[in-house]
């Protein structure tokens, strides 16, 4: 359940709403035909038995289907994808794009076998990470070993920790409180209890 009031996690959850809301239209129109056919179509008894499938040529046109009607699907079907993919795109825009703020913290975060550690700007070091709410925060997510993958769940927000690399995360949690960070890439034997906490004060 989201319990974090944050763009990010915003956005995502509408996102996630969507597709939800497209999907159960979408299951409810194909389960609703499937009913409706095996219905219509049983067997009944005294109805004699198919003879040998024809020939695509030997059909009327009323058997092979409506072109009207599969190029309607069609281009619905288009504007529906072509519309998740935009709002897909957006979620992903806000994520990366990091807003500018005269009094937004950077923090370093570095990845290791099995831990984070989180480098202040006056290059104080600490495993849990602690802001300020209602600030932005932008995140400068690397590692010192293996691959790992940086996450907040209650946030929806997840960045790659790669040797070598820095990758960029943005947050701004209005709400006081302790949320879970986990690694979310298989880093050794240690990977399960790679966790620790954000604490918005």
């Amino acid at each position: 359940m989201l319990v974090v009031l944050s763009p990010s996690a915003l956005q995502w959850q509408s996102l996630f709403n969507l597709y939800l809301t497209f999907a159960v239209i979408i299951m409810g129109i194909v389960f609703s035909w499937f009913i409706y056919v095996v219905i219509k179509y049983r067997y009944r008894p005294g109805t004699p038995e198919p003879s040998d499938t024809p020939s695509l040529g030997s059909l009327s046109k009323d058997h092979r289907g409506n072109i009207k009607i599969a190029l309607i699907i069609t281009i619905l079907l288009a504007i529906l994808f072509l519309g998740l993919t935009a709002e897909t795109i957006n979620a992903v825009n806000l994520l990366e794009n990091i807003p500018d703020a005269p009094n937004e913290l950077h923090i370093k975060v570095i990845g290791r076998q099995w831990q984070w550690l989180f480098v202040y700007p006056n290059g104080t070091q600490t495993t849990r990470l602690i802001v300020p709410a209602g600030t932005i925060v932008v995140l400068e997510v690397t590692s010192i070993d293996v691959f790992h993958s940086f996450g907040i769940p209650d946030l929806r927000i997840k960045a790659d920790a790669i040797p070598g690399k820095i990758n960029y995360l943005w947050l701004k949690v209005d709400q006081k409180g302790t949320y879970t960070i986990r690694c979310f890439e298989l880093c050794g034997r240690g990977h399960a209890a790679m966790i620790t906490e954000l604490i918005v004060v």
